[in-house]
């Protein structure tokens, strides 16, 4: 029988072939013995000393960008406006297969934004570097009441996931922050996204702890959003839920994070109320919304289609950028897609847009459809935006056949599409998956002023993931953990 312990070295460590091995515990020359101090009293407490064994990883070598397996990300941005608010904003949707199927996140942008600069003597080129210097560094966030203890503390180590995202900008997830992070000029940045349950712990300003829970933020199944907002077996319907509260509602968590997405943000009080350090070292913020009533989320009106748009995974789960369009042609993609929605105050459509180009069958299409007096049926001419969402595209709904999208490989790429609605000065709202031949039928809707609602999807053509040596990634899994032989 022996100990087995691993560690995760120093930058300056002299270690040979990525591991050092030894029978001993005097292996301070190698790790931060501070990060370790119960690995190490286990270790200095093991009472054969003969069959001791420690294995030392050798930091931040052989980072490597790989295409991701099974995960995909889809960012959305909006503009909003309803008098008198102006509001525009972005999230992200980050799906990843779990032993239960596939399931999601949303990452909404908290419009806080920090900054410093690295020391002089620190280069920075590209993104590689600039991963391998933000790697094991920690970002505290502080409630300017209480200096001592950090409300949020995230460390940039192995249980991170890092992205390539374009030529200039990472992402780094660790639930429940997502962080784009990107250089420029001699700085820094991080643009914090965070999860809506998150988000209203943020806004919690009269708190020095953090109530969040994670046990209460889990990520969502997609099986059980498609079983919850559409009726396979009543003719391909979509289920619709009313007055839903617009506060976390275990049972339309869905909801409640699309609700979110748009209306939620970190309120203007956050560029007082908190402080930032990198390593205990404090950096500047800044905020970048506007000054709303800290009742906004009740005050706001909301009405639009969400289209749950996911890029395309083929057979081996490797990621393409774009959604595919048509289930029965693997090549084919949808390239953009954006709707724009205005509501008058007598709450009639004063116009639906929609925009899109597509390729399938190889053929290109680009496509305006519009109207000016109720929704539009999303087919117009050659363009037929119904096809890529599940059962709205189907041709008879009263046969499941004509779902295309149900094949086991297909499926897990279909799209599906939702409406939701919230009237002004409430705190509940409507939602409704959009299910076959209901594509024109609106939600009930009344507003004081004007309601005008744009969205986008933006497809990430850069996407890919950073990954470390492969001996470095197994043992950074079994990192810290002590095992009997």
């Amino acid at each position: 029988m022996w100990i087995v312990q691993l560690y995760k070295a120093k930058e300056d460590a002299a270690i040979q072939e990525n591991v050092h091995s030894t029978n001993n515990c005097d292996v301070n020359q190698y790790i931060n013995s501070q990060e370790y101090i119960h690995e190490l009293n286990l270790c200095n407490d093991w009472t054969h000393d003969a069959k001791k064994r420690l294995l030392v990883l050798k930091k931040g070598q052989g980072n490597v960008l790989e295409m991701p397996i099974n995960e995909r990300m889809t960012e959305y941005y909006y503009n909003y406006a309803y008098f008198p608010f102006l509001h525009d904003n972005q999230f992200i949707i980050f799906e990843y297969l779990t032993q239960s199927g596939f399931v999601m996140d949303f990452y909404v942008r908290t419009k806080i934004m920090c900054y410093f600069q690295p020391p002089y003597n620190v280069s920075i080129s590209g993104i590689v570097d600039l991963v391998s210097y933000i790697r094991d560094k920690t970002l505290n966030i502080i409630r300017t009441t209480n200096e001592t203890t950090p409300r949020y503390s995230i460390r940039f180590d192995d249980d991170c996931r890092y992205y390539a995202i374009d030529n200039n900008t990472i992402a780094i997830i660790k639930k429940p922050f997502l962080f784009k992070v990107f250089y420029i000029g001699s700085y820094i940045y991080f643009d914090i996204y965070a999860t809506p349950r998150l988000i209203n712990d943020i806004n919690d300003f009269d708190s020095n702890t953090s109530n969040y829970n994670v046990a209460t933020d889990q990520a969502m199944n997609i099986d059980n959003i498609v079983d919850q907002y559409f009726d396979l077996n009543n003719a391909m319907s979509g289920r619709q839920y009313e007055d839903v509260p617009i506060d976390h509602d275990d049972n339309n968590v869905f909801g409640y994070n699309l609700t979110m997405a748009f209306l939620g943000f970190a309120k203007y009080g956050v560029i007082d109320s908190y402080n930032f350090t990198i390593d205990n070292t404090i950096i500047g913020h800044y905020y970048l919304g506007r000054a709303f009533p800290d009742n906004f989320l009740s005050l706001a009106p909301l009405y639009t289609y969400f289209p749950l748009l996911r890029p395309k995974l083929d057979g081996q789960g490797l990621f393409s950028a774009y959604p595919q369009y048509h289930p029965l042609d693997e090549d084919s993609f949808i390239s953009n897609l954006g709707i724009d929605i205005q509501l008058s105050n007598s709450n009639s459509v004063e116009y639906c847009y929609l925009s899109s180009s597509y390729f399938s069958f190889n053929s290109w299409n680009n496509c305006f459809i519009g109207d000016n007096v109720q929704l539009p049926a999303w087919v117009s001419g050659q363009c037929d935006l119904t096809v890529p969402f599940r059962f709205v595209g189907a041709s008879d709904c009263n046969n499941s056949e004509t779902d295309l999208w149900s094949s086991e490989q297909v499926k897990n790429n279909a799209n599906y599409l939702f409406k939701i609605a919230k009237l002004p000065s409430s705190d509940t709202y409507s939602i409704k998956g959009v299910g076959c031949n209901e594509i024109t039928q609106p939600l009930s809707f009344s507003a004081d002023s004007v309601l005008q609602v744009s969205l986008g999807a933006v497809f990430l053509t850069h996407y890919t993931q950073f990954t470390f040596q492969a001996l470095a990634t197994r043992l950074t899994e079994l990192a810290t953990h002590c095992q009997m032989r």
